[in-house]
């Protein structure tokens, strides 16, 4: 939130900032951050840049690069540093350094899970595409759940949420990659090994139930063709 002050009295008070966040038509580095804003009621400027416009709008951007988010005078990028910004901004990172500590912890964790669906879709050499399916689907998957089970019962045992007793930022991360990435190298759209963990399967229906989340799930525009992994 910017600040103003008040020409009456003096007082500095808080002003809410003009938010506006540029990425592709597509969700992977984007969608997190779209969610925190959706979560936190919080408007923004959802600006989505066609790939055929990036190379004029690519002279618009600090970074050279998307997403990259664009209020009271700041270029933020780097969308892991966007969307820990916004969720400290406005509420969705503990109520203390510990809590705020837990919660990247766990999206820590989730990042890395991210990675290796990444490395699915994208593998570093021909040939090994299905090899990496198979070990994510019978490996990582199962190892990344029991990790992230471990860190609930440790952390937030019987909790609804990864962290305290509210959606923060751990538990929409942990949302987007499992609704929206994982079906891309499962054969559903959360994977079985979810299932086979109800503690995880109750956060993910914790965040399903969120009136804004599900606002923002029922509103948000349909990935355009050609962009499901960008």
């Amino acid at each position: 939130m910017g600040k103003q002050q008040s020409p009456a009295n003096g007082i500095e008070v808080k002003v809410m900032s003009k938010y506006k966040l540029y990425y592709f038509p597509g969700r992977w580095r984007g969608e997190v951050i779209r969610m925190v804003f959706a979560v936190a009621d919080v408007p923004f400027e959802d600006i989505r840049v066609p790939i055929e416009e990036w190379n004029t709008k690519k002279e618009e951007m600090f970074s050279g690069q998307m997403p990259e988010l664009h209020f009271d005078g700041v270029c933020l990028p780097e969308s892991r540093a966007i969307y820990r910004y916004v969720a400290k901004e406005h509420g969705l990172f503990g109520k203390s350094n510990l809590e705020a500590a837990k919660i990247d912890a766990v999206c820590c964790v989730m990042e890395e899970f991210m990675w290796h669906i990444l490395t699915v879709i994208f593998p570093p050499v021909e040939g090994i595409k299905e090899n990496l399916r198979h070990q994510f689907q019978n490996k990582i998957c199962g190892a990344t759940t029991e990790k992230l089970e471990n860190i609930l019962q440790k952390y937030n045992p019987g909790g609804n949420f990864f962290i305290g007793d509210k959606i923060t930022l751990a538990d929409i991360v942990f949302f987007f990659i499992f609704h929206d990435l994982v079906h891309l190298v499962c054969s559903c759209k959360v994977a079985a090994c979810l299932t086979e963990h109800p503690t995880l399967r109750k956060i993910y229906e914790n965040c399903i139930a969120d009136p804004n989340l599900a606002t923002w799930l029922n509103q948000r525009p349909e990935i355009v063709e050609g962009y499901s992994t960008s």
